[in-house]
């Protein structure tokens, strides 16, 4: 945008009908002028900020801080893929890959319950969710029409999401006829259909494979909605669905207990979705190891792999490796664009690099906040706040801290581990508090669970000791305990703070 001055003293200027996102402005003048002080209005959809995270990391703390001003100025009424360029539209594969962070960060609700009515109104045209939501006349072209795989999944995923954090079942019951209708709409097509694929990543993983994948996790998480909202029989039909297509799955990418198509982003569908068992789940697991290790502890995913990744690896007790990826500083990372100067999150790993320069200028954002979803993983992993999904809403949720214990040879080069994580978030519930010290074989770990809340603490016993320290009081870990999996002590707490060594 380019403002002229009238020239006639004193002059504001502020549109009322356009927004644009900037980092640098120019002022150009034909005469010399003494410019006395220059104020940008931020603007951003009004939420509580409901989130923090500090460690012992400088640059991370900038990344986070990144995904946070990425999230302001994406929430702007609807959930945009970037606020400055002239697209600003509500790409709905970027809203569902970041709702996990998102609605840690801040009580994102009352925004994406509005967005999902918007998602229903496009069901107007095509009984499928679209690429693009509200559905604007680029996304009606039949380049970004009735939905791709992992975008217009977004209708399936983000009212699970609300369901998880918020206890949302208020959107369930006005959202699930529309669920209902773009499952019936992938019954006919036979599941999703591909356009981006894992979108812009370094190694490329099949349409035809994501597809299958996304089509059984829509079941999956349609019979956990079904069932909360009381509609058995339907929670019922999408569970065997999800076993239909986990078997299919089998049948077309499982072979001698392994997968037949190995990316990274292939590896972790399969075992965040579920989609394998047994000798063929600890196998896709070394896979996924042995990929990134091979692959000298950098990323290859695109969009959809990337939202899943550092989850992924804590679920299947990579714990360490997902430290490793996220203090990467090397092209592809997400400390790449830190070492850079970003103050938000770049489109593409390489938006910038010192080597190449900047990117082409017709699709290359420099503040996007998708490959911002690990953000996720740091509350419920790092910092160790989750959900339990048997009781949404944070009226009993997990504490289970996962600290950096990375060394010798463990510890890529230039690395040094975290040292100390602390967070909050202010749950549906009430505030939740988590923080940890890790130094010198001693792990300490600070929380509270909020009043009327419960939660299971999964402590680790890094410390060699058979006892725990809790708030002073010395106790014996099996006596206190019984329950020690995993090399955690697991036990339950109600409302309170916390100390323990």
């Amino acid at each position: 945008a380019v403002y002229v001055a009238a020239g006639d003293g004193e002059e504001h200027y502020e549109p009322s009908h356009a927004f644009y996102g900037f980092r640098y402005f120019c002022i150009v003048a034909d005469t010399d002028v003494e410019i006395l002080s220059v104020e940008g209005v931020f603007i951003s959809t009004d939420m509580v900020e409901t989130g923090n995270i500090e460690t012992s990391n400088p640059e991370i703390n900038r990344f986070f801080e990144n995904v946070q001003w990425g999230q302001r100025c994406n929430y702007l009424t609807v959930p945009t893929d970037c606020p400055q360029r002239d697209e600003r539209l509500g790409w709905s594969g970027d809203t569902q890959i970041f709702c996990g962070a998102g609605t840690y960060n801040a009580n994102a609700r009352g925004f994406l319950k509005k967005w999902l009515g918007d998602a229903r109104d496009g069901q107007r045209f095509s009984a499928g969710y679209w690429d693009v939501i509200p559905v604007v006349q680029i996304a009606r072209s039949e380049k970004h029409n009735d939905g791709s795989v992992a975008w217009a999944d977004a209708g399936i995923i983000v009212p699970y999401m609300l369901y998880l954090k918020y206890n949302d079942l208020e959107t369930l019951r006005e959202h699930f006829a529309s669920m209902e209708l773009y499952m019936d709409y992938l019954a006919e097509l036979g599941g999703p259909r591909s356009r981006y694929n894992d979108w812009l990543a370094y190694e490329e993983t099949p349409g035809e494979y994501i597809c299958l994948a996304y089509y059984a996790y829509d079941a999956m998480l349609m019979s956990r909605m079904a069932k909360a909202i009381g509609k058995r029989d339907r929670a019922a039909h999408y569970a065997a669905l999800y076993e239909d297509v986990k078997a299919k799955f089998n049948a077309k990418y499982v072979e001698n207990d392994t997968l037949t198509l190995v990316t990274q982003t292939s590896c972790l569908l399969a075992l965040y979705f579920d989609l394998v068992d047994g000798n063929a789940r600890e196998n896709v697991i070394r896979l996924l190891e042995k990929k990134i290790v091979e692959n000298d502890y950098t990323l290859s995913t695109g969009f959809i792999g990337t939202g899943i990744l550092n989850q992924t690896l804590s679920n299947v007790g990579l714990d360490n490796l997902g430290y490793s990826l996220l203090l990467q500083t090397r092209d592809p990372s997400w400390l790449y664009s830190v070492r850079q100067g970003a103050t938000t999150i770049w489109e593409r790993w390489n938006s910038y690099t010192k080597e190449k320069g900047f990117g082409k200028v017709n699709m290359n954002s420099f503040n996007h906040y998708a490959y911002g979803a690990v953000v996720e993983w740091m509350y419920a992993s790092m910092a160790g706040i989750a959900a339990d999904p048997d009781t949404p809403g944070f009226k009993h949720f997990v504490l289970s801290p996962r600290p950096d214990t990375r060394k010798g040879d463990e510890l890529p080069q230039d690395q040094t581990p975290i040292t100390y994580v602390k967070a909050h978030y202010d749950s549906a519930a009430g505030r939740i508090e988590s923080a940890w010290d890790f130094r010198e074989g001693l792990f300490t770990y600070r929380f509270t669970i909020p009043e009327g809340a419960g939660a299971r603490v999964e402590y680790p016993l890094l410390n060699g000791r058979e006892y725990l320290v809790i708030n002073g009081c010395k106790q014996e870990v099996v006596d206190l305990f019984g329950r020690v999996e995993n090399g955690k002590a697991i036990f339950e707490l109600g409302a309170g703070c916390y100390t323990i060594q």
